[in-house]
């Protein structure tokens, strides 16, 4: 009996080879990016990349299984908790698991494994998806983030809010964007709900330094970056004498043109006049007053929409005199401080916050009538990028081709 590694393997043979160890994270092993150098640099000094490792082990599984005889293992638990089986063993399981054995004068297993890869005949590829679903079936309730999701890519919408489909958080992940995006926003809603005092921010901020969902990559650069946006976003709080916040994470509904319009503010503040004003927190950059004039952005729109109609919990309709996206990214120029953006003002078709908000009610109807009352195909949007429904619209087999309406 033979004990090797993967590289003693890759340099020998056995009449029987035991593939052992088969779970994510340990064949192929995790990828742990550089700290030190960007993947930019390292290709600059000739350095291998690091996904570099994940193919060495995809071409070590593969020389493995040239053996005579192979056994395949996997743990099941690791350390206490369940193990990821191998994204090599999963592949293998999805080709050849379930295949019968071939019957004598049958058709060749190699045959049928080799058509998996290389199917015989014409090949037709699909084209743009294009759901219609009946009137009657569709949607009468919509948010305001579902509104910009209609608004930019109707197959999304589609596929979201009338198949119920979204993407899985993959287990144990790291804290990504949203998880990041999350946290911020919950660390400014306990705060200004314990009285928004300076003392309670630094109280906020010590707990997140001390999260325990957060790993040692963000520890060390995400935190450090972050946190000049934090304090700048608190100044402009405590030290603003003309309006204060009136509650966060408010919910609130109305009704438009046969359609329950529903959503939640980040927080909304109250000025001297009675007044109010609706802010969202962005960890990166907020969206362009281009992109609300063209209706691709209503969020904050719509928002104001529910406040100045009095749709919002506990409290009373109002005129709204402002909409603002506070980004958190770190601007070099400011020091590290954050930025203030409306959807509207001098530099943009919309000049006023009524403004703003009459133009998000007139996107809302007109996508209504178009889609949840009418009964256009939800399609792949022209503006959306690359997303989560990739897949389920194919967009591989049908982006680029040049065909009609692509």
């Amino acid at each position: 009996l033979f004990i090797w590694g993967l590289l003693e393997a890759r340099l020998q043979r056995a009449d029987l080879m035991i593939l052992g160890g088969l779970d994510e994270g340990r064949w192929p092993a995790a990828t742990q990016p550089d700290p030190w150098l960007a993947p930019g640099i390292r290709r600059l000094l000739g350095l291998p990349a690091p996904e570099r490792q994940q193919g060495m082990a995809a071409h070590d599984f593969a020389s493995a299984l040239a053996a005579r005889e192979i056994v395949v293992t996997r743990a099941q638990r690791s350390g206490g908790d369940p193990a990821v089986a191998s994204r090599f063993w999963l592949r293998l399981a999805a080709l050849a698991g379930d295949l019968p054995e071939p019957a004598p004068g049958g058709v060749a297993l190699t045959r049928l494994v080799a058509e998996l890869d290389l199917p015989t005949g014409v090949v037709q590829p699909v084209g743009r998806p294009a759901p219609r679903p009946p009137v009657e079936d569709r949607p009468r309730k919509i948010s305001v983030t579902a509104v910009d999701r209609l608004a930019r890519d109707p197959f999304a919408f589609y596929a979201n809010q009338m198949l119920g489909l979204s993407a899985l958080d993959p287990l144990s992940a790291a804290p990504d964007p949203r998880w990041r995006g999350t946290r911020v926003h919950r660390l400014f809603e306990d705060w200004v709900r314990g009285g928004a005092t300076p003392q309670g921010f630094e109280h906020e901020l010590a707990a997140l330094r001390e999260d325990a969902a957060l790993d040692a990559i963000a520890r060390a650069f995400w935190l450090p970056r972050i946190e000049p946006a934090l304090r700048w976003a608190a100044v402009q709080v405590w030290d603003r004498a003309d309006r204060k916040p009136l509650d966060v994470e408010v919910k609130g509904a109305i009704s438009v043109d046969g359609v329950t319009l529903h959503g939640k503010a980040d927080r909304i503040d109250r000025d001297a006049e009675g007044r109010l004003a609706i802010v969202d927190y962005k960890s990166g950059g907020a969206p362009s007053a281009k992109a609300a004039f063209d209706r691709l952005d209503n969020q904050l729109g719509l928002l104001g929409l529910i406040a100045r109609e009095g749709g919002m919990e506990d409290i009373a309709a109002a005129p709204v005199e402002a909409l603002e996206y506070w980004s958190l990214r770190p601007d070099r120029r400011a020091g590290g401080a954050g930025k203030i953006s409306n959807t509207y003002g001098s530099r943009s078709d919309l000049k006023s916050a009524d403004q703003a908000i009459d133009h998000a009610a007139d996107a809302l109807s007109e996508l209504a009538a178009i889609y949840l009352f009418g009964d256009a195909p939800f399609e792949p949007g022209e503006v959306a990028g690359y997303g989560e429904y990739d897949q389920l619209m194919r967009r591989d087999e049908w982006f680029g081709r040049g065909e009609e309406g692509a």
